[in-house]
């Protein structure tokens, strides 16, 4: 590798590089940013269900079968969590992946409705690390 060009790499990137440790941990919950996320597995017979996940994505797209140009659009997506997996990337960082089964939104069913989360209360500042009472499922090893 070039000199010049490996001084400007972050560390960050030379972890990733890497690839992350051998083995992954699964969780069949998880803390992240206020929220407390479930797997479809872990709220079975459940009265409350936290596996539901949304994002807006800025998504190249097609307007229709006439006009066939692409655009660049904000589209919703929504989903049911599978599986929660976190990589260690040799302690430095953790990447949290989360597995989902997308709603198909490209036809007008009325199966998705936004709502807003109940009981979520701002505390202020916590330490990250206070806030990891996720719940283990198993290490896999992976490689």
């Amino acid at each position: 590798m070039n000199p010049g060009i490996a001084e400007t790499i972050s560390d960050d990137m030379k972890f990733l590089t890497q690839g992350p440790a051998q083995d992954a941990r699964r969780f069949n919950a998880y803390y992240i940013n206020g929220f407390k996320f479930q797997t479809l597995s872990r709220e079975q017979g459940s009265k409350t269900q936290n596996s539901g996940v949304f994002l807006i994505s800025d998504t190249s797209c097609i307007a229709s079968s006439v006009d066939r140009c692409a655009r660049e659009a904000d589209l919703p997506y929504y989903g049911k969590l599978e599986e929660i997996i976190e990589l260690n990337y040799y302690g430095r960082f953790k990447v949290i992946l989360f597995k989902c089964l997308w709603a198909d939104t490209t036809r007008n069913r009325g199966v998705v409705v936004h709502l807003k989360p109940r009981d979520l209360f701002e505390m202020g500042e916590v330490d990250e690390e206070d806030l990891y009472e996720n719940e283990p499922y198993q290490q896999q090893e992976f490689g």
